[in-house]
């Protein structure tokens, strides 16, 4: 049996890793799929249901660790943790799900790695999300679901359509990563970097929607903005302020491709005791090519996925 489980760790450790991801947006992704093959180890399934087992196991591992974040009060604004797609999404062939003859799968294997995505996920209980995912984004069939959390089909049909029904929103404002979006954002961010490094108002206020939004996951670890902000200058007005402070301190700058789409990567050469040495900035554009939304990413346990050049 160690021979069978060392050669399933090898070829389904990506792919575990990536539908824990996809369930809970977190690098916790890690710790999830280990703990999948320290049970498969302590009670071994039959060999021709361990691959199986071992979906259900990391789904129901993911389920109970997102319970414990929605009971756990967070510092400031959750974000998902980034994940580096520079060379493509690694993992496009997803899990292997059981034959289904059921609708095609509404999202698609890169969208369900977003950051829009799995920002609207969060808003979801734990049961309903895992269940879109499963149904969704990897096509399993209401009776495999229902076997992996011991439940009826019924029950999973309406999880599934609780699930849908909250991510109503996101359907409205869904953008996908196409290339020329790839293109455009890369551009902005391009520019917006420019604005912030001759400390250019009105220049990085041209590049803002007027309702722009700026979200900032600091983890309660690092000095930041406790709340989100909202309006073109206000968002500007941060951004600049907190560019400034960082540019004192000494600051690289690279883009690379976060989650399909392309992110700042900053990195500050003397960071204080209070200040993020490393920070992933992305944005979301409008239809009019405009940002939308920036997140900046702070918290450490939120980065692990992501090597910055001075790691290399």
């Amino acid at each position: 049996m160690s021979a069978i489980l060392d050669e399933v760790f090898r070829t389904q450790r990506q792919r575990l890793w990536t539908l824990c991801y996809r369930l809970t947006g977190s690098a916790e992704a890690d710790d999830l799929v280990q703990e999948c093959f320290v049970q498969a180890i302590e009670k071994p399934p039959s060999d021709d249901d361990l691959a199986r087992r071992l979906v259900g196991a990391a789904t129901n591992l993911a389920v109970n660790e997102l319970r414990r974040r929605k009971a756990d009060e967070y510092s400031g604004d959750w974000l998902p943790s980034p994940i580096d797609t520079e060379e493509g999404i690694g993992f496009r062939a997803g899990i292997d799900a059981p034959p289904v003859a059921e609708p095609e799968s509404r999202y698609d294997l890169v969208e369900s790695t977003s950051f829009p995505f799995l920002v609207a996920l969060e808003a979801l209980a734990p049961i309903p999300r895992a269940v879109l995912i499963l149904a969704d984004a990897l096509a399993y069939a209401a009776a495999d679901i229902a076997t992996i959390f011991d439940t009826s089909e019924a029950d999973v049909r309406a999880a599934h359509e609780r699930a849908q029904l909250g991510m109503q929103p996101h359907h409205v404002n869904h953008r996908s990563p196409t290339q020329e979006r790839q293109e455009r954002t890369r551009a902005t961010l391009e520019q917006f970097m420019e604005s912030l490094e001759r400390q250019d108002a009105p220049g990085a206020e041209a590049l803002l929607a007027e309702r722009a939004r700026s979200v900032t996951d600091w983890g309660g670890t690092y000095t930041a903005l406790p709340e989100s902000t909202t309006g073109r200058a206000s968002v500007a007005h941060a951004h600049l302020q907190a560019h400034q402070q960082r540019a004192g301190l000494g600051v690289s700058t690279e883009i690379r491709v976060i989650n399909s789409l392309p992110a700042l990567l900053l990195q500050v050469d003397r960071p204080g005791e209070r200040d993020a040495p490393n920070v992933v900035l992305r944005c979301d554009l409008d239809d009019d090519g405009r940002i939308a939304r920036l997140d900046s990413i702070l918290a450490p346990a939120k980065l692990s996925t992501i090597r910055f050049a001075r790691e290399d």
